[in-house]
């Protein structure tokens, strides 16, 4: 009798309890705001449980035991215990969004099978952080975290913020308008990984209101903010408690055990 009633507990605490509620193998190591958000969002997209994301005060970036992992003092970081007693890290956001798209996408639901598509969605994976990061980030930087009234409003450049605006009018508008033609996203009509890796951009630009003179590319930034992992992944908050100079502690509280609760439950 006893060892039914303990069977059963042990039936039960496993259905029941998260699969990383104990020590998970997997670990995203992560700063609301940061460009380590795109992972986020796509942990929440898939419902992916097993992976435990850990919320960093920003000073704890900069210093032992995390330099340890991610020696560049940056966020993402990734790791994970493999069954052959050594532990994989992967430091690229867009490298960890489609490993773990490929790992539990078995649906292929944000990352295409088709090959063409699939070209499609590494060409905006390489483009988001290699291309666009620095401009979408640096007006993001200086016409909103650098406003005036906050920290860091002595720091403001307007030449910064003229610069960025150029080359978003003349490179990123007709490029994002050409891809999205009359689609509803960036591979179709439905999200998919390209739109969660390419939405972090996406949401520093639409907080500084850059889409209010393209309509199109406004529809297509509130279809993605729209989306309930986008809601949890990018609160209002993250735009005051996250910004420069990234020292508010309640900061790393909005995304503490995110993915604990599915998305279709109100938090």
């Amino acid at each position: 009798m006893v060892r039914r009633c303990f069977a059963a507990f042990v039936a039960y605490w496993c259905a029941v309890v998260p699969r990383h509620a104990a020590a998970s193998a997997a670990k995203l190591y992560h700063f609301p705001l940061f460009s380590s958000s795109r992972v986020v969002q796509l942990v929440l997209e898939l419902g992916i449980r097993d992976v435990e994301i850990v919320s960093l005060e920003y000073g704890e970036i900069k210093t032992e035991p995390y330099l340890s992992i991610n020696p560049h003092g940056t966020v993402p970081a990734y790791t994970e215990a493999l069954a052959d007693g050594t532990t994989l890290i992967l430091l690229e956001s867009a490298a960890i969004a489609t490993y773990l798209c490929e790992k539990y996408d078995t649906a292929h639901r944000l990352l295409p099978e088709n090959p063409t598509q699939r070209a499609r969605f590494y060409q905006f994976a390489h483009y988001a952080p290699a291309t666009l990061y620095t401009r979408a980030g640096g007006l993001y930087v200086h016409a909103w975290e650098f406003r005036l009234g906050t920290a860091g409003e002595g720091r403001q450049s307007k030449a910064a913020i003229e610069a960025s605006k150029t080359w978003l009018d003349s490179h990123f508008v007709p490029f994002l308008t050409r891809e999205l033609e009359d689609r509803q996203f960036l591979l179709g009509e439905w999200l998919t990984a390209a739109d969660i890796v390419m939405g972090w951009e996406i949401m520093l630009l639409g907080q500084v209101g850059f889409f209010q003179e393209y309509p199109v590319l406004q529809a297509y930034h509130d279809r993605l903010a729209a989306q309930s992992s986008w809601k949890r992944t990018y609160p209002r908050e993250v735009h005051t408690l996250c910004i420069w100079p990234h020292t508010d502690g309640r900061c790393k509280e909005l995304h503490h055990g995110l993915n604990e609760v599915p998305l279709n439950v109100e938090l």
